[in-house]
């Protein structure tokens, strides 16, 4: 077992209080929150809370329960907690390197990130992870960190209050600090010289060749539409890969509305628009690969990421509300230990939050009226 830990940082104020209860932002903000969920390989889970108080909490009276199919988990803190420390619960199964960072151990801390937990004083929720009475995913093989802008209990959970980790990443248990700021994490990632050294392409054990995640500078030939771009590309890589100069790329894991004659969505031309703009103006535009994965998708477009001035311009395409997540996850690309995808599913929650473009704004293009775009 290891001592409780605490760090330096005021967030609240309690006025001498035994008990802090802040309204901010129309949340009532309560001394004891979760701060992280760790659903890890094989057994390995664990659960963090935070005492965001000025003041020290007898954790008598508070319960987690733990809603499974079969019946609530519950499980009864007691001792002391000091002021702006942590407790880290662990599953009695895990391995002895997360035990290592336990406060209390328990055969009760059961779930698979899906199942609702509540954090709970006598029969008051405190804070929430998922939701009561349903079996929906949020936490399925992450670690879910609560960013510092967002310590406060929630009777029902909010996805955007937490950044996501992935899998068996513990280095978080116990700090209350998250590798980026709110502000940092909508910035998006960026390019690092491990990034510029690696290859834009290697050979994998068949002798194909695969993204080595990897950058190349290139120049705009042409627009297409909100994802999709033509650019000259270095002569070199291009050959080995087996495309024609100016080729198509597809931006990876985003898909824009259709915008091209005879099939033109809502937001579409609006996205198109965007894309356009931040191409034609960009002093440098780099195209980056997938590392371990495909070069190309299946109309023999180029796959990437694009990077317009430093910055990945799939992120910010999503985070404007002109496209989702699509076509799965790249858990091979990181910043801060962040996945490329992961920035993107945090500014996907931002444009939701904020009803931004296909999430709630009105298209200008588009004659809601008749269904049909100007």
């Amino acid at each position: 077992m290891k001592k409780l830990r605490g760090i330096s940082t005021l967030f609240f104020t309690c006025l001498g209080l035994s008990s802090c209860a802040i309204n901010i932002n129309n949340q009532v903000v309560k001394e004891l929150i979760f701060s992280e969920i760790v659903e890890g390989s094989s057994n390995n889970r664990a659960l963090e809370l935070y005492n965001i108080s000025d003041n020290e909490i007898d954790l008598n009276g508070y319960n987690i329960n733990i809603q499974l199919i079969s019946g609530i988990k519950e499980i009864n803190l007691e001792g002391k907690l000091p002021s702006k420390s942590t407790y880290v619960i662990v599953y009695s199964e895990s391995d002895s390197t997360l035990k290592e960072k336990a406060d209390l151990v328990s055969e009760n801390l059961m779930f698979i990130g899906s199942q609702p937990i509540r954090l709970m004083k006598g029969k008051k929720v405190i804070d929430s992870l998922g939701t009561w009475d349903y079996q929906i995913d949020y936490c399925r093989d992450l670690s879910l960190v609560r960013k510092e802008e967002y310590l406060l209990g929630r009777e029902e959970f909010d996805e955007y209050d937490w950044i996501r980790y992935s899998l068996d990443n513990y280095k978080y248990l116990g700090t209350i600090k998250p590798s980026l700021t709110e502000e940092e994490l909508l910035a998006g990632p960026k390019l690092t010289e491990e990034d510029l050294n690696r290859p834009y392409y290697i050979e994998n054990e068949n002798s194909q060749l695969i993204g080595g995640g990897g950058v190349m500078n290139v120049t705009l030939k042409r627009s297409i539409d909100g994802d999709t771009a033509q650019f000259y590309y270095d002569q070199e890589i291009i050959d080995a890969i087996g495309v024609y100069q100016g080729c198509s790329l597809r931006f990876q894991n985003i898909n824009t509305p259709e915008s091209y004659t005879g099939n033109i969505m809502p937001f579409g031309l609006k996205a198109k628009e965007y894309t356009k703009a931040r191409l034609t103006s960009a002093f440098d535009i780099k195209v980056q690969s997938i590392l371990g994965g495909e070069l190309q998708e299946t109309y023999d477009r180029l796959l990437g990421w694009v990077w317009v001035d430093g910055e990945l311009l799939n992120n910010t395409i999503v985070q404007m509300g002109y496209s989702d997540i699509y076509f799965g996850t790249v858990d091979t690309m990181t910043y801060k230990d962040i996945t490329y995808t992961n920035f993107l599913y945090n500014s996907e929650l931002y444009a939701r939050k904020h009803n931004k473009g296909i999430h709630g704004e009105k298209d200008p293009y588009w004659d809601y009226d008749n269904n049909r775009p100007k």
